[in-house]
């Protein structure tokens, strides 16, 4: 029989805020709760309309006034693959040493380095680690029911999401990208799509096929989608109706990327909708997180901004790494309100498995902000770490309100004060050299210690 509606009552015995601690979790006392995990893809911090985008994101913007709003939550990486990494291990991506999206030519060339410019680039994995303790694989032990919708982007078969611990998966893509209608090209596996289906849509569909499933155990879904990563593309009576709605001179007027979001907005309330309907809503953490910034141009057409945040995906200025993140559970997690503290797509993994009761969760590199969602304190963290060894060859570390950007390649560092310049135009570097010792000396301490790749000079 389905599960009908359900008060939590979850107990948790709170060890220590502490970054890098295993949690101490007793067994949940009574029902736990479900758990699901939309995340997006490249959907920019402003992007969604609480944020204060020209595009329109009813549905999530619902999402932000039924729950908690992080205003300063952090993607480790201002790419795909090394994100959704951190997500389902709870481990720095260069500790992982995957720090790159996965390409086809890691795959077909894996331990060949990869030459950019004039420095050879470390090596990144082409899947996630086969060791990796998933958090699927811990929450399918501990009784939960797993499912797996969309973008996968951690591995080609046999690395695939049933490996790493999803009972059910469907509708995987293996690659960076999809087009977003049918026919999908082999990159999607479902099979007899409809000519011109779309992609947003199916993946909603398989994401409310598993909720539907009778069960009596609770469950985690995770639906990764595509949107709104490229290829860009629209319905053209969706583009051409939405482009009567933009600004054209607006950095946020474009009518394509517009559909694209529309439809991911979309999808959120069909899920929050199902979640409704089956009296589960109650008795569900219902997570929204993008995986890095956004793409900002396709050639010379704009497809948004990130304005006031300086950059967007491959960056390492805020723009490339600060995301949305929402989180809603009502009756447990307040309405509206506001998180501000630092919060990283690593603190998930430790995150869900104490709100599961899983006990003799491993140390990461997250932080448990169970006890905070559950009422009582939040963990205690004013340091992020990021490391990007590819393209801009820089890591970032961020220090309360200060950030500092390292560029690996031998360029004097760059220093901003995110309180008084959050867009990163005025760099303090120069004004403040003592800060710039103490924060480059702590981060490369820290990239020491988890053994982070660096890139190299090419010989001559």
């Amino acid at each position: 029989m389905r599960l009908p509606r359900l008060t939590v009552s979850v107990v948790l015995v709170w060890a220590s805020g502490l970054l890098g601690c295993a949690s101490d979790a007793e067994p949940v006392v009574g029902q736990r709760p479900n758990i699901v995990l939309i995340l997006a893809d490249d959907l920019g911090w402003k992007d969604v309309g609480y944020n204060g985008s020209a595009y329109a994101t009813p549905n999530i913007d619902a999402l932000a006034r039924t729950g908690m709003h992080f205003t300063q939550a952090y993607a480790v990486s201002p790419c795909c693959s090394p994100t959704r990494a951190s997500v389902l291990s709870g481990l720095h991506p260069a500790r992982l040493q995957l720090t790159r999206a996965i390409r086809l030519s890691d795959v077909n060339a894996e331990g060949a380095p990869v030459r950019e410019r004039k420095w050879i680039a470390p090596d990144s994995l082409s899947h996630l680690p086969n060791d990796a303790e998933s958090l699927a694989t811990r929450l399918a032990a501990a009784g939960y029911e797993t499912g797996f919708v969309g973008k996968w982007h951690l591995g080609l078969p046999p690395h695939t999401p049933e490996r790493f611990g999803f009972g059910h998966a469907s509708a995987v893509g293996y690659h960076s990208a999809c087009p977003y209608f049918a026919p999908y090209k082999s990159m999607l596996d479902v099979p007899d799509a409809p000519w011109g289906e779309s992609l947003t849509m199916r993946l909603t569909e398989e994401a409310i096929d598993f909720l539907d499933k009778e069960r009596e155990a609770p469950f985690f879904l995770l639906l990764s989608h595509f949107a709104v990563h490229g290829p860009w593309q629209a319905h053209p009576d969706d583009e051409a109706r939405l482009q009567k709605t933009l600004d054209p001179d607006s950095p946020q007027g474009n009518a394509t990327y517009a559909s694209m979001l529309e439809g991911l907005d979309i999808s959120v309330g069909r899920i929050v909708a199902k979640l409704e309907e089956l009296g589960v809503i109650d008795n569900t953490l219902l997570v929204f997180l993008s995986d890095n910034g956004p793409t900002l141009n396709k050639g010379q057409r704009q497809l948004t901004s990130t304005a006031p945040l300086k950059g967007g995906k491959l960056d390492l200025y805020e723009g490339g790494i600060r995301v949305p993140l929402l989180m809603s559970w009502p009756g447990t997690i307040e309405a509206g309100s506001t998180n501000q503290g630092l919060v990283s797509s690593m603190d998930l993994y430790s995150s869900f498995l104490s709100l599961a009761g899983v006990g003799e969760i491993r140390a990461g590199d997250g932080a448990d902000l169970a006890p905070g969602l559950l009422g009582g304190e939040w963990p205690v963290r004013d340091t992020l770490y990021f490391h990007f060894p590819h393209r801009s060859f820089t890591s970032a570390v961020r220090v309360g309100n200060l950030k500092l950007i390292h560029h690996q390649q031998g360029e004097a560092a760059e220093l901003y004060d995110l309180e008084a310049d959050i867009g990163e135009a005025h760099d303090i570097a120069a004004e403040r050299p003592t800060e710039v010792a103490r924060l480059e000396a702590l981060l490369l301490r820290y990239l020491e210690q988890i053994g982070a790749q660096f890139p190299e000079r090419k010989s001559p």
